[in-house]
C-alpha cells in the first residue's frame, strides 16, 4: 500500500464519520423530560389552584430534582406555561446536560451572558438563566425551578 492509498483511506474514514454525525437524530426539549411535556394536562392534579392553574407531584422526580410541577394553560391557544420546581439546590447532571443543550441551541441567556453551569457557582446563593422561552432560577428560598414557557399540549 503506498502513501496515496493510506491518506485516500482516510478521507473515506472521514466522509463516513461525517455522514453518520449527519443521520444522528437531533435532541429535542422534550427528551429531557420522563414525562411527556406536551400531554401534561393527562398527569393527576394534586391541587388546582385556579381556573386552569393545577399544582402536581411528580412520581418520579425529573432530572433528579424537580418533584413539583405547577402548570398554567392557556385553552385559547391550546399551550401551556410548565414550573418545574425542586426541594432543593441541588444541580444535577441532567440538569446541567440541558443547560449545555440550550446553551448550543439558544446561545447565551439574555440577563448574565451565562450559559452552562459554571462550578463556581455551586455555592452560590441564587443564579438565574433566561433564554426566550425557557428560564432556570434558584433562589435564597433553598429551591431551583425550571420554566419552561408556550409549550403546546395535544390533549387539550
Amino acid at each position: 500500500m503506498g502513501l496515496f492509498d493510506f491518506f485516500k483511506k482516510k478521507e473515506a474514514l472521514d466522509a463516513s464519520e461525517e455522514e453518520e454525525e449527519v443521520l444522528k437524530p437531533t435532541r429535542m426539549l422534550e427528551d429531557f423530560f420522563k414525562i411527556d411535556i406536551h400531554n401534561v394536562l393527562k398527569l393527576p392534579a394534586n391541587l388546582e389552584i385556579e381556573d386552569n392553574k393545577y399544582l402536581t407531584d411528580l412520581n418520579s422526580p425529573e432530572m433528579g430534582i424537580f418533584n413539583q410541577l405547577r402548570i398554567i394553560y392557556f385553552p385559547e391557544v391550546k399551550k401551556a406555561n410548565l414550573q418545574f420546581i425542586s426541594d432543593n439546590m441541588v444541580i444535577s447532571e441532567p440538569l446541567k446536560e440541558l443547560l449545555a443543550f440550550i446553551t448550543n441551541r439558544y446561545g447565551l441567556d439574555s440577563v448574565a451572558g451565562r450559559g452552562c453551569f459554571e462550578e463556581w457557582e455551586r455555592g452560590m446563593v441564587s443564579f438565574m438563566r433566561v433564554w426566550p422561552n425557557i428560564a432556570l432560577v434558584s433562589a435564597a428560598s433553598g429551591r431551583i425551578e425550571l420554566v419552561l414557557f408556550d409549550i403546546l399540549q395535544y390533549s387539550a
